[in-house]
């Protein structure tokens, strides 16, 4: 009743082998074996005449598919970038009073100064409203950089 069915293995510790070929089948691994060049031709030959030559054929598209995916990085990058210079310069805008001509972030006698050089040079802003760039709208910066709060002591 000890008969063994196909699949069935032996346990290793009841296989026994003679030390010399232990020891054989252990440098098996270390050595290599030379292949004298005409051999590996000749077994190349055979092989070529047995296989077939095809290759798979891929579809056109395939081909320009890095392409696509490179252009449309492109693409989303440029997008990302123009809508944060978008966003930048909105912020930018919305920072500064009109007021502020020098855009260091207050609205003060270095302003007037800054607009009445501009209007003596024929540029400016119309900072009063009237219509007309010129002094008047220099000095309503000055007066607004002055003007003290209510309340507020002198």
């Amino acid at each position: 009743m000890n008969e063994m069915k196909s699949g069935d293995e032996q346990p290793e510790k009841d296989l026994e082998a003679p030390e010399p070929l232990v020891v054989a089948l252990k440098e098996l691994h270390n050595q290599r074996v030379f292949v004298p060049p005409q051999v590996d031709e000749a077994i190349l030959a055979q092989a070529r005449e047995q296989l077939p030559q095809t290759v798979p054929e891929r579809p056109g598209w395939v081909a320009f598919a890095p392409w696509v995916a490179l252009a449309a990085c492109g693409v989303l990058l440029l997008a990302i970038t123009a809508q944060q210079l978008k966003s930048r310069h909105e912020k930018a805008a919305a920072v500064f009073a009109r007021e502020d001509i020098n855009r260091d972030g207050t609205v003060d006698v270095l302003d007037a100064l800054a607009l009445a050089k501009k209007v003596e040079s024929g540029a400016g802003t119309d900072v009063n409203g009237d219509g007309v760039v010129d002094q008047r709208d220099a000095a309503a910066i000055a007066q607004h950089a002055v003007k003290l709060e209510k309340g507020g002591r002198s």
